[in-house]
């Protein structure tokens, strides 16, 4: 999505400026708004914090939403304006340009987004009816419009909008679809990634599976930020490597770590399913005291071992703790973080 926001920053940028040398300083303030709006955007999304995927659909708002807003605003104001001064040749003008603005916001839209073919038709869509709805707007209140217009003899009544939220949907259904067979394609060393699990501050859990011996894992990959920090990667080595030596039933599995050749910094660990602590309470609500007591007491037992090694978990919490089964009986897993 930053490429999308690098996109339109560049684009509003240079608009910006061209307007404000051509002295027109319509919807000033809210230019300066939508701009200031997107540059904060992508500084946000070039950050090193982990965004979830409602704040992603928030970037997605500010980013497509304000430009569409702005877009419409202006062309309405641009329309009104020639039509005031009866100058027909600009105003047909105005009308193929912000056309063409929205098909290329339209394009953008379904090059750099990540979607659905389903969600991503239903945006492009929308996107494509609103210069139609401006359009056909200003000319309910301002006939004059539609007389300016139609003396253009050599307009031909092409959807252009339409056209290219059709483009857009599809290119995004093959974009989209080539990054995922690219996702599955990629492989570290014996292990071939699936999908994502989770992220964190300091990197991401995949669902992988051993290519030889055909067994499901979770991988977690260290960002690359922190994999150049050698300090970090030490550090994290020695923990990996102590955990690995933990026999407790209660404590997550280490099978494997690594660095590939282009630096990437993982470890792998046993694919657990089921739900953590947090979930279970967040759906159940509070346990029986019984219950409770009974994986409290798991967890207990396999952090004595952990501490007798030396390992300080540091970040105990409900969403830490995962409840599974193994050998047919429930039990709790201390995740390793």
């Amino acid at each position: 999505m930053q490429y999308a926001a690098l996109d339109i920053l560049v684009v509003l940028s240079i608009s910006f400026l061209g307007n404000y040398i051509a002295a027109n300083h319509e919807w000033l303030l809210l230019r300066s708004v939508v701009l200031a709006s997107v540059l904060l955007s992508y500084i946000l999304l070039r950050g090193k914090r982990p965004i979830t995927s409602t704040g992603l659909r928030a970037f997605e708002l500010i980013l497509f939403g304000g430009l569409a807003l702005q877009l419409g605003l202006m062309m309405a104001s641009r329309l009104n304006h020639f039509a005031a001064k009866e100058d027909a040749t600009s105003l047909v003008s105005t009308q193929n340009l912000y056309f063409t603005a929205f098909c290329l916001h339209i394009l953008t839209y379904g090059i750099f987004m990540p979607n659905t073919w389903k969600r991503a038709a239903v945006v492009t869509t929308s996107l494509a009816l609103l210069p139609y709805a401006i359009w056909y707007g200003v000319i309910a209140f301002n006939p004059t419009v539609l007389t300016l217009a139609n003396q253009n003899k050599a307009m031909a009544p092409i959807p252009v909008t339409l056209i290219a939220a059709l483009i857009g949907t599809f290119g995004s259904h093959i974009i989209n679809r080539a990054r995922r067979e690219a996702f599955q394609a990629k492989q570290l060393l014996q292990y071939r990634l699936q999908e994502r699990l989770g992220q964190g501050g300091m990197g991401e859990v995949y669902h992988a599976e051993h290519v030889l011996l055909k067994r499901s894992c979770a991988i977690k990959l260290i960002h690359s930020s922190k994999a150049n920090d050698p300090h970090t990667v030490d550090r994290f080595e020695k923990e990996v490597i102590a955990t690995a030596k933990l026999s407790h039933w209660n404590t997550i599995d280490i099978y494997d770590y690594g660095r590939t050749p282009d630096g990437t910094f993982f470890y792998v660990m046993e694919l657990l399913n089921g739900r953590n602590l947090q979930e279970i309470i967040e759906r159940q609500g509070a346990m029986d005291q019984s219950r409770a007591v009974y994986l409290l007491l798991q967890a207990c037992q396999a952090l004595h071992e952990a501490h007798q090694a030396g390992l300080i978990h540091r970040d105990i919490k409900p969403a830490n703790l995962f409840i599974t089964t193994r050998g047919g009986l429930v039990q709790l897993e201390r995740t390793v973080r």
